[in-house]
């Protein structure tokens, strides 16, 4: 009997991860069903691509006080799964910047002394964090309190027009302003005169060198007639408040005008005041102690 030879192969799906090779040996031609076959099984294993998904677990925004905090965060993914960490502010510190897996990271805010609240991102595994953080309240220095009460000015009606007491200046800026040594609120004050039905407007300009200072009260004059003011606050070149107002005839006497804008920063200070002196007699019109700090 002639001898032959088969050969086959069979290709089967066991399932998306294994493929099967069979292969059936050669020999005689079967002479009966019950003659042996040798069967060979070649499995080969396919590796599936590996579907990476995370899950970022922690809060979806930080709100972090001004003292500063830190906080972990878990990402779970799967084996081999590649993630980075990052952030956009320096006051953001990250403990790792990428991982592989499921990995815990600590985050860590500085604390804020800036002044301001600020904000800034946190990017992990492709998932956005915001931060907020709320700024250190510090609270300012005392001011210190400075009475101006021209105890420099020595002469008897002696001309002013520049005097500089404890850090500040003040500058005549209209009106012909004298020293009066004999009187004051407590003595001496600075003047200056209307003649009998004449009007004259008197200003002078207080400054710190540039430094910013509050203004709290002035001390005004009058001997005969009632005191129109208009006293301005500016900062920067731009009007922050202004007092007008008129006070009643003083009589010769002092009388006080308060700020109700005290607290407001300045850097100068313009007091003006209208001398509208009587037909019959010429007027002093002046000013005494004022008080600013800084």
């Amino acid at each position: 009997m002639p001898t032959w030879s088969t050969v086959f192969h069979k290709t089967l799906v066991v399932s998306p991860l294994v493929l099967l090779t069979a292969a059936c040996g050669s020999g005689s031609a079967p002479t009966s069903p019950s003659q042996d076959r040798t069967l060979t099984a070649v499995v080969e294993k396919s590796r599936a691509p590996i579907v990476c998904t995370y899950a970022v677990s922690g809060p979806a925004s930080l709100d972090v006080p001004a003292s500063g905090a830190s906080t972990h965060i878990t990402v779970t993914a799967p084996s081999g799964c590649r993630w980075t960490a990052t952030d956009n502010a320096s006051w953001i510190h990250l403990s790792i910047g990428s991982g592989s897996g499921t990995n815990t990271l600590k985050v860590t805010i500085d604390a804020n002394k800036t002044g301001a609240p600020r904000t800034g991102v946190v990017s992990i595994a492709q998932t956005t964090i915001a931060v907020t953080q709320t700024a250190i309240v510090v609270d300012p220095l005392p001011l210190a309190t400075t009475q101006i009460s021209f105890s420099g000015l020595k002469t008897n009606n002696a001309p002013v027009t520049t005097y500089t007491e404890s850090g500040f200046t003040v500058a005549t800026a209209s009106a012909s302003w004298v020293a009066w040594t004999t009187y004051g609120h407590p003595a001496p004050f600075i003047t200056f005169f209307a003649a009998g039905g004449s009007s004259v407007t008197g200003e002078v300009r207080v400054t710190a060198g540039g430094a910013a200072f509050v203004f709290k009260s002035v001390d005004l004059y009058s001997s005969t007639t009632r005191i129109p003011y208009r006293i301005t606050g500016s900062r920067r070149g731009a009007v922050v408040f202004t007092l007008s107002d008129t006070l009643p005839n003083t009589f010769g006497d002092f009388a006080t005008v308060s700020n109700a804008n005290a607290a407001t920063s300045i850097d100068t200070l313009t007091i003006a005041l209208t001398n509208a002196a009587a037909p019959c007699c010429r007027n002093p019109m002046g000013l005494d102690t004022i008080v600013v700090a800084k």
